[in-house]
Protein backbone atom coordinates (compact mmCIF):
# COMPACT_ATOMS: atom_id res chain seq x y z
CA UNK A 1 0.00 0.00 0.00
CA UNK A 2 1.38 3.40 -0.99
CA UNK A 3 0.66 6.57 0.90
CA UNK A 4 1.22 10.21 0.08
CA UNK A 5 0.97 13.37 2.14
CA UNK A 6 -0.38 16.49 0.48
CA UNK A 7 -0.91 19.98 1.87
CA UNK A 8 -3.79 22.01 0.45
CA UNK A 9 -3.93 25.72 1.27
CA UNK A 10 -7.21 27.57 0.73
CA UNK A 11 -6.94 31.30 0.18
CA UNK A 12 -9.31 33.93 -1.04
CA UNK A 13 -11.66 36.70 -0.11
CA UNK A 14 -13.61 36.57 3.15
CA UNK A 15 -17.09 35.05 3.32
CA UNK A 16 -17.02 33.19 -0.01
CA UNK A 17 -17.48 29.64 1.33
CA UNK A 18 -13.98 28.22 1.91
CA UNK A 19 -14.81 26.98 5.42
CA UNK A 20 -18.17 25.61 4.29
CA UNK A 21 -16.46 23.67 1.52
CA UNK A 22 -13.88 22.17 3.89
CA UNK A 23 -16.47 21.27 6.54
CA UNK A 24 -18.63 19.52 3.95
CA UNK A 25 -15.66 17.56 2.57
CA UNK A 26 -14.12 16.56 5.92
CA UNK A 27 -17.12 16.17 8.23
CA UNK A 28 -19.99 15.92 5.71
CA UNK A 29 -21.88 18.72 7.45
CA UNK A 30 -23.10 22.13 6.45
CA UNK A 31 -23.97 25.07 8.66
CA UNK A 32 -25.59 28.16 7.24
CA UNK A 33 -23.84 30.41 9.78
CA UNK A 34 -20.08 30.31 10.16
CA UNK A 35 -17.90 32.73 12.05
CA UNK A 36 -14.98 34.31 10.24
CA UNK A 37 -11.88 32.09 10.48
CA UNK A 38 -9.20 33.95 12.42
CA UNK A 39 -5.71 32.56 11.87
CA UNK A 40 -5.67 29.09 10.38
CA UNK A 41 -7.78 25.97 10.82
CA UNK A 42 -6.04 22.72 9.81
CA UNK A 43 -8.04 19.56 9.10
CA UNK A 44 -6.92 16.22 7.68
CA UNK A 45 -8.56 13.47 5.70
CA UNK A 46 -7.33 10.22 4.15
CA UNK A 47 -8.51 9.69 0.59
CA UNK A 48 -8.09 6.53 -1.47
CA UNK A 49 -7.45 7.71 -5.02
CA UNK A 50 -6.44 4.38 -6.56
CA UNK A 51 -6.73 0.84 -5.21
CA UNK A 52 -4.24 0.52 -2.34
CA UNK A 53 -3.04 4.14 -2.66
CA UNK A 54 -3.94 6.55 0.11
CA UNK A 55 -3.36 10.29 0.19
CA UNK A 56 -3.43 12.10 3.51
CA UNK A 57 -4.69 15.60 2.82
CA UNK A 58 -3.75 18.36 5.24
CA UNK A 59 -6.19 21.14 4.42
CA UNK A 60 -5.31 24.61 5.70
CA UNK A 61 -8.29 26.95 5.84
Amino acid sequence: MSSFKLKVLLTGAAAVGKTSLVQRFIKNRFAANYKLTVGVDILTKDVEFRPSEIATLSIWD
